[in-house]
């Protein structure tokens, strides 16, 4: 006998109702339980009926499909439609390329084997404008129509129609994705928009175009990579559809010759050009990321967007202008490298070393100082993948300028601290590459004695107590007996020469004062091999100093091995990690509260680091009027998007999305030790004295989970 309790149902009325059980419900009069029984079917019928409608429809389809298939032999006739109404059999026609298509043939006959068939009823929606492209779709028999708008039984019209400019509103379909039908149909309401008779069909305009079977669709948005550009319904009473995936129609490509499918992709992407403001349109905040446009209104901004040009150039291209520079380039999508003036040095760096300080990704823009100075300045451009790029000519700018003055006076400012950025009238602001400070030993050993001895000549210390695992530290103010610093006051003259390299300072324009006090300040760290100096996620609470080449930056937590017994890092697992770089200066963006984005590992025995706690370094900006600019720097690196009052132009012309240097203005580049956020609102707080660290919240929650135990069990001995 079921002796299970009833199910309570809350009711808003205050009443306590609750469902009966089998057992309970025989106890019922007949009416009653007849009734509960009554209800209980129709809402199953409510949930399971759509399913089990789709799941019979689907089998009715397939076995109508393959009756048409053995009668009419469908393959056959995909072939047929490939080689006489397809885009790639009109390339082919023109180039006159039929004596080298015996390979591509046979491998057409070879993959329309797995070709997804499908069948639509009249009226039924087949494919949707902006509907991410999954493959070439063949129209095998029956008749679709080409309706401008599509409007469901019950619901709203909807507009297809494109638009003459780039649009500054959000796209109205979905990004592009590599989703084939097959998995489309395995997803949950795949099957039912393809299989639905009910509500999906479409009202539309009558005098829309029709399209009689054989037809293909979608050949350049599955090579070009974009959507669907045409709703199709269809229009006779039955109509069958084949779909080859991607990777079967790349598969008939790459049986044509070399020349054909350069050709096509050709013609894939001035498709795609045509349509690039459609589903990747230009927006204010990207147009911002430009240093001469950064300080504009969102109505100048508008304006200037209406002259954008759309381009895209296929992987291998080069982009740049050798002759006279007159556009500013926008990346919207692709990967760009940019080789600059000095790429003719010898690279000495590592080759683990990521230099990734010459590639341009989405949102990075070119061409504004070539611009300014009217040369190419030695840099060319190369596109290393296909490439979606916004031209603005430069023309206009100017022509903008003469119109509005206070744009004038914003634009006229950012290209002054272009020109003097150049110039190197910013000291240490111009990036160099890798190996010029090597080259610089070699051609000018003599003038470089100086520097390399005071390398040498260590200050004499004694060093304390540890103050971290595996950690000892010493500081320089009780530092004695150093003879190179009596000009500068107690320091290594060397040492200052770092200092003055922190990334962000020069921008402040602090005295030598602010420099000599804050060398001071250092404290010297030694790690031993398989050490953190950073772990990634902790409190971003210090600066520190790499004067030795024996850490080693770790991309990938999992890569790390350790001992099964002693859990020691195996240091054979890590001797491929990029290393950081002498003088490289990391955590300068501690000024505001935000996590490590890297760790930090010590390869070698006693590598010597140099710290500077995030309290002392904003007493030290407090101290010399220095936080509120540092504060400003800080919070326009990590957050590039976000508007503020005054921005500096200096900074804005530096690459600040992922991949750039987290060192910007030194002799290497490693990865970003900062996060970098495309939020618009306030994500990283400026730190104040007392600010608890950010994982202080966790520990603090594992501490109060943990004490009840605790205190229960000194409870349980107390009343024994």
């Amino acid at each position: 006998m079921d002796t299970r309790p009833p199910l309570p149902v809350r009711n808003t009325s205050g009443m306590h109702v609750f469902l009966p059980t089998p057992a309970q419900l025989k106890t019922f009069p007949e009416e009653v339980a007849a009734e509960i029984r009554g209800i209980a079917m129709a809402v199953l019928r409510r949930l399971l009926y759509p399913i089990i409608q789709r799941r019979i429809a689907s089998k009715h389809r397939k076995r109508t499909i393959d009756t048409i298939n053995a009668r009419e032999m469908l393959q056959t006739k995909i072939v047929d439609a490939l080689e006489q109404t397809s885009a790639l059999s009109t390339c082919l026609h023109s180039m006159d390329v039929s004596v080298q298509l015996t390979h591509a043939y046979n491998v057409m006959k070879e993959v329309v084997r797995f070709a997804d068939y499908r069948l639509f009823v009249q009226r039924e929606i087949i494919q949707h404008h902006g509907e991410p492209c999954s493959g070439v779709m063949i129209l095998l028999s029956g008749t679709v129509r080409k309706p401008s708008q599509l409007s469901r039984t019950k619901g709203i019209p909807t507009s297809a129609r494109t638009h003459s400019r780039p649009s500054t509103s959000t796209p109205t379909f979905p990004p592009q994705d590599d989703m084939s039908l097959t998995s489309r149909a395995s997803s949950a309401g795949g099957s039912g928009r393809r299989c639905s008779t009910s509500s999906n069909n479409a009202d539309f305009i009558m005098n829309d175009p029709l399209l009689h079977a054989p037809a293909v669709f979608g050949e350049y948005a599955t090579v070009g990579s974009f959507s669907h550009t045409d709703n199709l319904v269809a229009e006779s009473q039955f109509v069958v559809t084949a779909t080859l995936s991607k990777s079967a129609y790349y598969a008939i490509m790459e049986g044509l010759p070399k020349r054909v499918q350069q050709e096509f992709l050709l013609r894939a992407l001035e498709v795609r050009e045509k349509l690039l403001p459609q589903f990747a349109p230009m927006t204010t905040g990207r147009m911002r990321l430009c240093p001469l446009l950064s300080g504009l209104s969102d109505v100048n901004l508008l304006h200037l967007m209406d002259y954008l040009i759309p381009q895209v150039r296929p992987a291998g291209m080069q982009i740049g202008e050798p002759g006279v520079p007159a556009h500013i380039f926008f990346i919207r999508r692709g990967l760009v490298h940019l080789q600059q003036d000095e790429s003719f040095i010898a690279d000495m760096s590592s080759p683990n070393q990521p230099n990734s300080r010459s590639l341009l990704v989405d949102g990075h823009t070119f061409g504004e100082r070539q611009c300014i100075f009217k040369e190419a300045l030695g840099d060319t451009v190369f596109a290393v993948t296909n490439v979606d790029l916004y031209l603005l000519p430069f023309s206009v700018l100017i022509q903008f300028m003469k119109q509005d003055s206070e744009a004038r006076s914003t634009i006229y400012a950012a290209a002054k601290s272009t020109s003097l950025l150049l110039e190197k009238e910013y000291d240490g602001m111009r990036f160099l590459p890798s190996s010029l400070e090597h080259l610089g030993i070699i051609l000018l050993g003599s003038a470089k004695l100086s520097k390399w001895f005071n390398r040498r000549v260590s200050i004499t210390t004694t060093t304390t107590t540890p103050a971290m695992s595996g950690a000892h530290r010493l500081t320089l103010e009780n530092a004695t007996g150093n003879p190179m610093a009596s000009s500068t006051h107690g320091v290594s003259p060397h040492f200052l020469e770092r200092v003055r390299k922190i990334p962000l300072l020069s921008l402040c324009s602090p005295d030598n004062a602010f420099y000599e006090d804050c060398a001071r300040r250092w404290t010297l760290l030694t790690f031993e091999a398989g050490d953190y100096i950073i772990r990634r996620g902790d409190d971003c609470n210090r600066l520190l100093l790499f004067m030795q080449v024996g850490a080693a930056v770790v991309m990938n937590e999992r890569e790390i091995k350790r001992d099964a017994e002693s859990g020691a890092v195996l240091m054979a697992s890590c001797a491929h990690f990029p290393r950081v770089p002498k003088g490289c200066v990391v955590g300068y963006t501690c000024v505001r509260r935000h996590p490590w984005s890297v760790s930090v590992l010590a390869l070698d025995s006693q590598v010597e680091v140099w710290e500077l706690k995030r309290a002392t370094f904003v007493e030290l900006l407090r101290k010399h009027q220095l936080e509120r600019k540092m504060q400003e720097l800080t919070l326009q690196l990590l957050q590039p998007l976000m508007q503020q009052a005054s921005r500096s132009v200096v900074l804005d012309f530096q690459p600040l999305l992922l991949p750039s240097p987290n060192s910007l203005w030194s002799e290497q580049s490693v990865p970003n030790m900062h996060p970098v956020s495309f939020c618009e609102y306030m994500r990283y707080p400026a730190w104040r004295e007392g600010d608890l660290p950010l994982g202080f919240r966790n520990s603090r929650r594992l501490s109060n989970i943990s004490s009840p135990s605790v205190s229960y069990s000194q409870v349980h001995q107390k009343v024994k």
